[in-house]
């Protein structure tokens, strides 16, 4: 009878083990390695990367602990090392799973949902005032559509919008305050701010982090996008980030609830050190 010559536990070592069998029979061949980071300005991890394709920047999915749960993480550095010298001990490295799109489809299909479906606030071509008691499904604006997710849901938000003049000293060509319209929640798991623009492609430029503000800003192209978060604990816990560094909120306190929401701000980038964005979130 035929028989394997592998046998389930040594196929279990390999899978445990990516690089045994490249360090049994090609010693000094070299193998592709990566650092990644999963969060803006985070420790950097060691993955062993056999995909070449994979570039610095490009977004992955690795697995993680010791039941290889999958997050996404960003690509810092490529390299090659020899098979027998990795830069992390054998028994612990871990494989990459899988290069990610930087296109969400899920962000996209509820996108064409609430455009098609939904009460839309379209600011995308002109500087109109916006009545804050309105009801809205989704945002349009010059640069891209923003909405809010309640546990991953779409809710109705509330917005306003402010466009300071050309001569001010940090001038931005708009910025945007999104907030539930009602902020009363039976059950709370998260509250995040979604768009359609590709942050995982877009340059991180800088935490705007300040007294009630979480966020960061990015070069989009031509465009400076700040995107914060206003937490108001003592300790502005309540809000944390994704791996791409855009804030959300993990904790609804009561007694700050009229308070909480995201402020979005743009204008044409000049160089990172214009502080124009981070004034006006």
């Amino acid at each position: 009878m035929y028989k394997d010559f592998w046998d389930s536990d040594e196929t279990h070592y390999f899978k445990k083990r990516p690089l045994e069998p490249e360090l049994l029979w090609k010693p000094s061949k070299e193998l592709n390695f990566c650092n990644v980071r999963f969060f803006p300005n985070d420790k950097e991890y060691v993955y062993y990367c056999p995909d070449e394709s994979i570039e610095k920047f490009d977004w992955i999915e690795v697995p993680v602990g010791n039941k290889s749960h999958l997050k996404e993480a960003q690509v810092t550095e490529v390299f090659k090392r020899q098979a027998n010298k990795p830069p992390f001990p054998l028994e612990k490295i871990k494989k990459v799973e899988r290069k990610l799109s930087t296109i969400n489809k899920k962000i996209l299909e509820t996108q064409n949902s609430l455009l098609s479906e939904g009460v839309i606030c379209d600011l995308s071509e002109a500087k109109n005032i916006v009545n804050s008691k309105q009801a809205y499904d989704i945002l349009k604006t010059p640069i891209g559509n923003f909405w809010l997710e309640l546990n991953g849901s779409p809710i109705k938000i509330s917005i306003g919008a402010h466009y300071p003049n050309n001569d001010e000293e940090y001038y931005v060509e708009a910025s945007y305050y999104i907030k539930p319209l009602n902020p009363d929640f039976e059950k709370f798991k998260s509250l995040t701010i979604c768009s359609d623009i590709d942050l995982r492609s877009s340059r991180l430029i800088d935490n705007l982090g300040g007294e009630h503000k979480e966020g960061y800003n990015w070069q989009v192209y031509n465009i400076d996008l700040g995107i914060v978060a206003h937490p108001y604990s003592y300790l502005e816990q309540e809000v944390s980030e994704t791996p791409v560094g855009l804030p959300y909120y993990v904790e609804w306190i009561e007694k700050y609830k009229e308070l909480y929401g995201f402020t979005v701000a743009w204008k044409y980038f000049v160089s990172d050190d214009d502080l124009s964005v981070w004034f006006n979130t």
